[in-house]
């Protein structure tokens, strides 16, 4: 690091000032209640069939350092169980109410009431304020902010809507609420106060990380002390390597310990105004405030059951929830696997024929997902679905290269939304993902035409509605996203990140002059994106989201390397150095692809890699890695014409 996170030493037994706790799940372990990795691993082995717990639990806890995580995303299972299930799974978050107060509970509360102060949790549990009774207010995203004093509960509480508690990504990716925002704010830009971290990871990226990311990018930090609290005892991992005493940490040791949304966090403080203390977190509280006597519940506290009771899948909808888990990881082939073709209904959609696509999709069999959404169009008739199937058989089009029908129908989909009216609440979320899509596919042909300056002033008269088009797609998007909850999809910033950011590079002299004078100002609308694009992917299990980003991360680096026509060398890398970043994420794009199965991926990053080598004189490389891409195309093409002619046949037999 270039900069002093920590304080090689504690300043002060007790920080002065004002004392604001902010807590997580940690502070409940004393209680026997689980943390993330215990009540991830119990949420999949209830809802998923027997064995495939285990098969993605392993899946990523052995490539944790290819996939720099090692275990699913608990608001993720969550989310794609209540797709699954509908709300009712969610009743077994009830177990959070079996939480019995330890000595941190009744210390934070006692604290709050003591000094009338507030404290800040992710919590759901209501052990705290049950501390006292009706005595300390409780604020929510729910409720807004209603007392000077109390506990903020950022993600809800238990006995409000299970529906809306911040247990899924969907509920978290709008962002904090703005009252309960300003709020965190305001305490924390009051140099008076002293933030103490107990209990928490910092591993909430969709809504509390972007506060601090925020204002560590405009590099005006907090004003208030922090004191982060690092649990580690003799039989942790962090002790056995750094020893317990934390006056002897240094950064590295650190950044080692804390996760990577932890150290974002921390990024937006001063650094002579923070500190870490590491050791047990009871007596690390109890340097800061008065612990009560007060023993802890029995450790063996029987969560794990009553599961069955309150919500028992059947194997049907386990199979259901399987198909959509590995979906949403983007493993097509095992998704499928769980969505037996011939029970799927003919004479209406629903929710298994969308995973069949999805599978299809990943699996890159792109004419049989076409048939299918030829035939959905014909047995869903609401304006949302068909608006839906219009998006997809167009994808479909695009990825099976008909880019003329599905240059028709993307311009048919920018035609239908041109106007400025809102789009209706049941149609925005498709709406917007179509335009985006629409200019996704326009960026695609430019950047796939040859690198060649003399091709492109030949290809001017395509080369400039393309562009033309991408910006139609982006003032579209820009017009009717604003607050709406659905521009916030994190995969859908992702694909807008990555169009604008292409439409921002230099188009050359003749098409930026065509281009103001057709829209009278200064060229075509650029977004301003902070490009967290990989962080979206990995924080929601996207692995295939992954591969994708790194392909399209290198064919960006090689632009900037000079070897594309729009390339532009004002960054202090050298060209051998964006050729080495584009090597490395193709690499690391083929690994991923094959360890969850996607056979296109593989082909695509070997074709760069192999024109890449071929391009810097590696023959014999390149040869190697074009004849492996030869031979997994032969065997895609074979696989994909089965699917085509599997789902020909039961479109027919319908």
């Amino acid at each position: 690091m270039t900069e002093n996170t920590w304080l090689a030493r504690k300043t002060a037994a007790v920080p002065e000032g004002r004392l604001i706790v902010w807590f997580g799940a940690g502070v409940s372990k004393a209680s026997g209640m689980p943390l993330g990795y215990g009540l991830t691993e119990q949420w999949l082995r209830h809802h998923l069939p027997d064995g495939e717990a285990d098969t993605i639990l392993a899946l990523f806890a052995d490539n944790a350092e290819l996939l720099d995580k090692d275990l699913p995303r608990l608001e993720k299972v969550i989310e794609d169980a209540r797709w699954t299930f509908g709300i009712d799974c969610l009743k077994n978050l009830e177990l959070f109410r079996l939480c019995r107060p330890n000595a941190l509970h009744r210390a934070i509360a006692d604290h709050i009431v003591a000094h009338r102060l507030y404290a800040i949790t992710t919590n759901f549990d209501t052990v705290v304020e049950d501390c006292w009774p009706g005595v300390i207010p409780v604020m929510t995203p729910a409720t807004g902010i209603t007392a000077d004093w109390g506990l903020i509960k950022l993600h809800g509480s238990l006995g409000e809507d299970l529906a809306t508690l911040g247990h899924s990504i969907a509920n978290l990716q709008a962002g904090l609420p703005p009252a309960l925002r300003e709020r965190v704010e305001t305490l924390l830009d009051n140099p008076g106060n002293t933030m103490v971290f107990c209990g928490y990871s910092g591993a909430d990226f969709f809504d509390i990380v972007p506060l601090f990311q925020d204002r560590a990018r405009i590099e005006r930090p907090f004003a208030a002390r922090i004191v982060w609290l690092h649990h580690a005892v003799a039989a942790s991992v962090d002790v056995q390597t750094h020893g317990v005493d934390d006056r002897a940490w240094t950064d590295d040791m650190w950044e080692e310990a804390l996760s990577t949304g932890a150290l974002d966090m921390l990024r937006a403080f001063d650094p002579a105004r923070k500190e870490g203390r590491a050791g047990d977190t009871r007596a690390l509280l109890a340097e800061l405030m008065p612990l009560p006597e007060l023993p802890d519940p029995s450790p063996g506290m029987p969560w794990r059951s009553g599961w069955e009771k309150r919500f028992r899948p059947d194997a049907d909808g386990k199979a259901l929830y399987a198909a959509k888990l590995y979906a949403s990881i983007g493993m097509g082939a095992r998704s499928a696997a769980f969505i037996d073709m011939a029970r799927l209904p003919r004479n209406r959609f629903d929710h298994r024929h969308q995973l069949l696509f999805n599978a299809l999709r990943d699996q890159g069999f792109y004419d049989a997902e076409r048939i299918l959404h030829r035939w959905a169009m014909t047995v869903d008739f609401s304006d949302y679905s068909r608006s839906f199937h219009r998006r997809q058989w167009a994808a479909a089009l695009r990825l099976s290269r008909r880019p003329i029908t599905a240059g028709i129908l993307y311009l048919m989909i920018l035609w239908r939304f041109r106007n400025e009216r809102p789009f209706a609440d049941s149609d925005r979320r498709e709406a917007l993902w179509s335009v985006v899509e629409a200019g996704l596919f326009a960026q695609a042909i430019v950047a796939g035409l040859p690198p060649e300056r003399a091709v492109h002033a030949l290809l001017l008269p395509l080369i400039l509605p393309l562009r033309l088009m991408i910006g139609a797609s982006l003032a579209l998007f820009q017009r009717h996203a604003a607050g709406s909850p659905e521009a916030t999809d994190p995969h859908l910033l992702a694909l807008v990140t990555r169009i604008s950011s292409f439409l921002a590079d230099w188009p050359g002299p003749v098409v930026a002059f065509l281009e103001r004078v057709i829209y009278r100002r200064d060229g075509l609308p650029v977004l301003e994106f902070h490009d967290d694009t990989p962080e979206r992917y990995r924080e929601t299990d996207s692995l295939l989201g992954l591969v994708n980003h790194g392909r399209n991360h290198a064919v960006q680096a090689l632009r900037a390397a000079g070897w594309g026509w729009l390339g532009r060398q004002d960054d202090d890398k050298s060209g051998h150095g964006w050729i080495v970043e584009a090597v490395s994420s193709l690499k690391l794009s083929y690994r991923i692809a094959g360890l969850i199965g996607d056979p296109m991926g593989r082909i695509k990053a070997l074709r760069l890699l192999a024109g890449i080598a071929r391009r810097c004189g590696q023959h014999r490389i390149a040869a190697g890695r074009q004849r492996l891409a030869v031979e997994l195309e032969t065997r895609q093409a074979l696989a994909a014409r089965l699917a085509h002619r599997r789902a020909k046949a039961w479109v027919q037999c319908g």
